[in-house]
């Protein structure tokens, strides 16, 4: 069994120190353009005063940069900065929206004014902060073997289909840890323009709005005379061929988790406006489930505006919010969700008890799901696990096929849960994103259906994940009850290293104190 040891103080102030210089550069980009992030509201979980608003003659000032290009006045104001809380605040990306002439001509404010976008009214190119993940844990040096060796086999094929469908980033492997670097994404608003998302998943492949094909230029402007159906539209996803859901399938959680919320968190700054239609298609005509139906309801309020949710991935509008060009693993992301559902501060970890098993259950209904055909072993062993510590912690059982409502499971989760153990999968996924940052999240991975995701969207809020290779049986597979019950038993209710994740950067921050 790997030690896991508390990273040294130096990274943490390392860490530290760098939010504060992101933060600092944000307020400096205010000069050079309207800035949609960074400004911090007062509740316990935001807190700090907010950041100056950008005046007339800065934005004057910054236009003058690039005097061979001028910005068509908005109907409406572009973006509205979002009230960031401390946490999501330190992963911010740093937003530019004026062209300068040092400014590379792809980035999304210099292609305003461009012969090719006669639509596009205003962009905004993000950059987001460098960092770095731990690789998981493992209960044998030879499952690190494994899992670093199928690591490698999957970088060299997405090297190869670069347009294949739910394309992950690709990450470096140095020293046991995960480096993601040079991450970008982009907000563009276009004017007066026809849409159909479906049209994106035909020329961009099945992943639709996400994938690197995916372009703004596939809107057609509307012609003269014509009036938009929308005023202001924002794209948060892309249907499928033949009804079927492509990138931000707004029906089933996994999807909303791995797509939808990371186009709502990028571009939230220009969705807070009243009345705006989030472009979310459902796929094959699939209801959501309760929670994703609640988790709906409280992200349509950004910044006290209430948004409409549009099924249909077509339509019109006088203003298209454009935010395809986004990354798909970053802190971000999970940090902003949890703020924006008001999710309850944690308990400490040594009043937590429970061990959440998460069970896809019969009837799940997710294309991943991983049955576990000898549960009730693996379940025996952790209530072992759990009696041998004899510290008052119980293990509990969430069906994925019968999800709480969302409050109740915030609730559930920052008051009690220490840990959670289920299969790869969406279930495991979705239960992932909800718990505490600093709880154990131990994955059982079938040996033929290899996959980062949850190791990976776990690890960005800084939990301890580990990963028990599990030999395949079926559509599911088969758990070695022993090694769940080690790793429980000696893993449970141990904090994770501070710092977590790291910010990185070419120089040494520890000498920049």
């Amino acid at each position: 069994m790997r030690a896991v040891a508390r990273r040294p103080t130096k990274h943490l102030l390392a860490a530290q120190l760098s939010a504060i210089v992101i933060t600092i550069l944000g307020t400096l980009a205010l000069s050079s353009g309207r800035l949609c992030r960074g400004s911090s509201n007062g509740r316990a979980n935001g807190g700090g005063s907010a950041l100056p608003a950008p005046t007339a003659a800065s934005a004057q000032a910054a236009l003058q940069l690039q005097p061979q290009k001028t910005n068509p006045p908005l109907v409406s104001p572009g973006c509205e900065a979002p009230a960031l809380g401390l946490r999501s605040r330190r992963w911010a990306p740093l937003s530019l929206s004026a062209c300068s002439p040092t400014m590379p001509t792809h980035w999304a404010p210099c292609l305003v004014g461009g012969r090719n976008d006669p639509a596009l009214a205003q962009a905004e190119e993000l950059i987001y902060p460098d960092f770095s993940i731990p690789e998981p844990g493992f209960a044998l040096e030879e499952h690190a073997a494994w899992w670093r060796s199928q690591v490698a086999a999957q970088q060299a094929q997405r090297a190869q289909q670069a347009q294949q469908e739910h394309e992950r980033p690709q990450f470096v492997l140095r020293g046991g840890r995960a480096l993601y670097l040079g991450q970008h994404g982009q907000a563009l608003l276009l004017r007066n323009v026809a849409f159909d998302s479906a049209e994106l998943t035909a020329a961009a492949g099945q992943g639709g709005c996400m994938e690197r094909g995916a372009s703004h230029r596939s809107f057609a402007p509307l012609p003269p005379g014509v009036s938009p159906q929308w005023g202001r539209a924002l794209l948060a996803g892309s249907a499928g061929p033949h009804g079927t859901g492509g990138s931000g399938n707004s029906s089933r959680l996994e999807h909303f988790l791995s797509h939808t919320v990371k186009l709502l968190v990028q571009a939230e700054g220009w969705r807070q406006q009243q009345g705006t239609h989030i472009v979310a298609p459902e796929g094959g005509g699939e209801a959501p489930s309760r929670l994703l139906t609640d988790v709906w309801a409280q992200l349509l309020q950004a910044g006290g505006k209430q948004q409409v949710l549009s099924s249909e991935g077509r339509g019109s509008a006088a203003e298209l919010v454009f935010p395809c060009r986004c990354p798909r693993v970053h802190p971000f992301f999970p940090e902003r969700l949890l703020e924006l559902l008001d999710a309850p501060e944690p308990e400490p970890l040594g009043q937590r008890k429970t061990v959440l098993y998460v069970s896809e259950g019969a009837g799940a209904g997710a294309g991943d799901a991983q049955m576990v055909a000898n549960e009730a072993a693996v379940l025996a062993a952790m209530r072992g696990a759990l009696q041998e510590r004899g510290r008052g912690e119980e293990l509990a059982v969430f069906n994925a096929a019968e999800p709480p409502r969302l409050a109740e499971l915030l609730r559930f989760m920052s008051s009690t849960v220490a840990a959670v153990v289920g299969p790869s999968g969406s279930a495991l996924l979705g239960a992932t994103w909800f718990a505490p940052p600093d709880a154990l999240v131990l994955e059982l991975m079938p040996t033929d259906r290899f996959s980062t995701r949850v190791w990976e969207e776990g690890s960005l809020s800084g939990r301890r994940m580990f990963v028990l290779p599990a030999k395949p049986a079926g559509d599911g597979l088969e758990a070695p009850p022993a090694l769940v019950a080690r790793i429980v038993r000696e893993q449970l209710g141990v904090p994770p290293p501070e710092g977590e994740p790291q910010l990185e950067y070419d120089w040494d921050l520890g000498q920049l104190l």
